[in-house]
């Protein structure tokens, strides 16, 4: 007859529970069940995904070389108009100086060609150019133009020079700005005629506003003893600053095309030379 102990260790549970301390040796362990398995599993893969969504988070922040979680700021106005500023540094220099060489042909100096030269050298700087290049351009133009033409209100005070010159080459920019913009119309030819359209625009608009216009600075008061003086006769003082705006114009369309057919090497092309020997001889 089996004793106590013996029943005691075949009742013992088999199931989930046989696993446990106290088993029996040599009896195999219950695989868990279902429900436990699938739960781990999604664990996992869980785990698994979120680990894989951060790394490709990273490839792709270091793919585009900017932090996942912060962006560059964008730079004020201030800043890009001194950035502007640097990088036009050479071209606002060559409008300076054209701008000087404009106030020059006023009078006491009276050197009307150099009206023609200035028109020219302002439209071949902002040819092909941006907006916004084109204005800033045109401001440096206009600037030291008018501290030259204004410095006679100093007998009232410099605030006044810099306050007026400020304000009228205001009305410079916005013509540069327009002459870059009509450097990139389709037809070429029409450039130093859109040139003499915007020259006469921009004296209309300053000799109106503000405070009644100022007409001080028109291409027409600097040639007022050239050969482009008779045209006041017909048109006034705008078909003279139509006629020296036009040649100064026609003079930047040249200068850019005899620089075209240089850089492209063609400047022999159009001029053609005789051969390299001895000349022929003239026939009999």
């Amino acid at each position: 007859m089996p004793s106590g102990s013996d029943t005691t260790a075949e009742a013992a549970p088999t199931g989930p529970d046989a696993d446990r301390p106290g088993q029996r040796p040599g009896s195999a362990a219950t695989p868990p069940t279902g429900g436990a398995v699938e739960g781990r599993d999604a664990a996992e893969s869980g785990e698994s995904g979120a680990a894989g969504t951060t790394g490709a988070g990273t490839a792709g922040a270091a793919g585009t070389g900017v932090a996942p979680s912060t962006g560059e700021r964008r730079p004020g106005r201030l800043r890009r108009l001194g950035l502007l500023a640097r990088r036009e540094a050479r071209r606002s220099a060559l409008a300076a100086v054209s701008g000087l060489a404009l106030g020059l042909a006023f009078p006491p100096f009276g050197v009307w060609p150099l009206s023609l030269v200035a028109v020219a050298a302002l439209a071949l700087l902002t040819h092909g150019r941006t907006a916004r290049q084109g204005a800033w351009t045109g401001f440096a133009f206009g600037l030291p133009f008018f501290l030259l033409l204004l410095k006679w209100l100093s007998v009232v005070g410099w605030d006044a020079v810099v306050g007026l010159s400020i304000i009228e080459a205001a009305f410079l920019a916005l013509m540069g700005a327009g002459l870059a913009l009509v450097s990139r119309l389709p037809v070429p030819a029409l450039w130093p005629l859109w040139t003499a359209c915007l020259w006469v625009a921009e004296e209309w608009a300053r000799d109106r506003v503000p405070f009644g216009g100022f007409p001080w600075g028109r291409l027409a008061f600097a040639n007022t003893g050239s050969p482009y003086t008779p045209l006041a006769a017909l048109g006034g003082a705008p078909l003279v600053t139509f006629g020296v705006a036009l040649t100064g114009g026609a003079l930047a369309c040249a200068a850019l095309v005899l620089w075209r057919l240089r850089g492209a090497g063609a400047s022999r092309r159009a001029v053609p030379c005789p051969p390299p020997g001895p000349w022929p001889s003239p026939p009999p």
